[in-house]
């Protein structure tokens, strides 16, 4: 084996073990519907709960399985971008082969353009479930918070009333 041999086949295998060591996935595309994949790493299967061949070969594609109600969204954003030729970043769901929906975080930018003007994206997807879900909780206990330091400030007033209300009672009592 030449030593450019060498050299490019331990590329392949530090960039495939980069590759299996992401949370998340990798991946090529064509920006057009439902963004037929040409690549993606190992990580899609953990994420989406589809083998990366399915996705390769088109049999499935990512859209398919994005969550109804994002679809439209990230379609438009992800065009805008690509028209002003800068890279993406979004949160959206998508609906896994199995189990509950996920969020999903997803940077991505065109690398290409084919004859025909179709953008050719790379990116990484990864899941941000865990995160989302901290986020309301955060959310919730400061709402309860907020419910607690108003029923305090009430207690409170109600105290300062009862005091000033007891003082000429107290006085006329006497």
């Amino acid at each position: 084996m030449s030593q450019s041999n060498t050299t490019s086949h331990n590329a392949e295998d530090g960039l495939q073990t980069l590759f299996k060591n992401l949370p998340g996935m990798a991946y090529r595309c064509l920006n057009r519907e439902h963004w037929p994949m040409s690549f993606v790493s190992e990580g899609c299967e953990a994420l989406c709960g589809y083998q990366s061949q399915e996705l390769e070969s088109q049999t499935v594609l990512w859209g398919d399985f994005t969550h109804r109600h994002d679809v439209e969204e990230v379609d438009r954003l992800v065009k805008a971008a690509a028209d002003l030729g800068q890279p993406f970043e979004l949160e959206y769901r998508i609906v896994p082969r199995t189990g509950p929906h996920k969020w999903v975080w997803e940077r991505g930018r065109v690398v290409d353009w084919l004859d025909d003007g179709t953008a050719v994206l790379e990116g990484f997807i990864t899941d941000i479930t865990s995160l989302r879900d901290a986020q309301r909780t955060v959310s919730e206990q400061r709402e309860q918070l907020a419910h607690v330091e108003r029923l305090n400030t009430l207690g409170e007033m109600t105290a300062a009333i009862a005091h000033e209300l007891n003082q000429p009672l107290t006085a006329i009592a006497m």
